[in-house]
């Protein structure tokens, strides 16, 4: 059973304390200007409201008429589309959090991955998710990977919320569930050899698997689930897989791989398998 939790996207951000108060007071301000109220009224119910955190006049009538936005140079944009379900599922695989204090802090979104086919189109799906330009992934040379990174305060404090319980924006991945698969499967997700023909998605969060269970099951899918534990280490690996002949097809054809030599390997495995069934 899914638990019963506030589920948009809306409701994460509304609780991250530097952002709520001046998302409020310019949320309540464009409403009362689209009730028909003057800029001297609508700053005086926001002063009653607010009291000495209520900006000035000017600065209101400029965050009515868009010239300016009520956290400066934070970028407030966040589409919720299927972009975004697709960043939230590589982010719970792939995905870190940092802050730097350049000036001013910056919180950061960063992937980093070997596959340049997950990089890109990583990169692509946020740039479209928060209307920024496409960042060129970047090869590290030291550590021999690529590295995606955008900056954005909102993504950065509901993705650390997500991390820590993703069944709180349930309802949001419902309306995306095979992007947000692909995302993940894209991270975490691999095609074993013609001997097993299954495919595998393995991870330490338990409540990240058993949100991948609800979906797989939803969608009509027949997920088996098992953990395991590496030698030498203590933490429980739980893993998810799908090995039917009509999972693999079923698979290839909603969710499938951005990274394409998982995708020729899986439809490979399921050419081999139509070839057997058939003798």
């Amino acid at each position: 059973m899914i638990p019963r939790r506030r589920k948009l996207i809306i409701n994460l951000l509304y609780k991250l304390p530097k952002l709520s108060i001046a998302l409020k007071i310019y949320n309540d301000a464009k409403r009362l200007r689209k009730m028909g109220y003057g800029y001297r009224r609508t700053h005086r119910i926001l002063r009653q409201k607010y009291g000495e955190r209520t900006p000035t006049i000017t600065t209101i009538r400029r965050w009515v008429l868009g010239l300016c936005k009520p956290l400066g140079y934070y970028n407030l944009t966040l589409h919720e589309s299927a972009d975004l379900a697709y960043i939230i599922g590589a982010f719970l695989g792939d995905g870190t959090l940092t802050r730097r204090k350049k000036g001013r802090t910056c919180h950061y979104v960063v992937l980093t991955t070997k596959d340049y086919d997950f990089a890109i189109t990583f990169s692509i799906r946020m740039a479209r998710a928060i209307s920024r330009k496409i960042v060129t992934p970047v090869w590290s040379k030291k550590r021999h990977y690529y590295v995606v990174r955008y900056s954005h305060i909102i993504l950065y404090y509901m993705l650390k919320r997500i991390r820590e319980d993703p069944f709180q924006i349930y309802d949001f991945i419902k309306k995306y569930p095979f992007d947000f698969l692909r995302g993940l499967y894209d991270a975490e997700g691999s095609v074993s050899s013609e001997k097993n023909h299954r495919i595998e998605c393995g991870m330490t969060n338990q409540k990240c698997i058993r949100l991948v269970m609800e979906l797989l099951e939803i969608k009509g899918y027949q997920p088996r689930f098992y953990k395991t534990k590496n030698k030498g280490e203590n933490k429980y690996i739980y893993k998810i897989v799908l090995s039917s002949l009509d999972d693999l097809i079923k698979f290839a054809n909603e969710v499938g791989f951005s990274i394409r030599r998982k995708q020729r390997r899986l439809l490979y495995l399921i050419e081999i398998l139509k070839r057997k069934e058939e003798r």
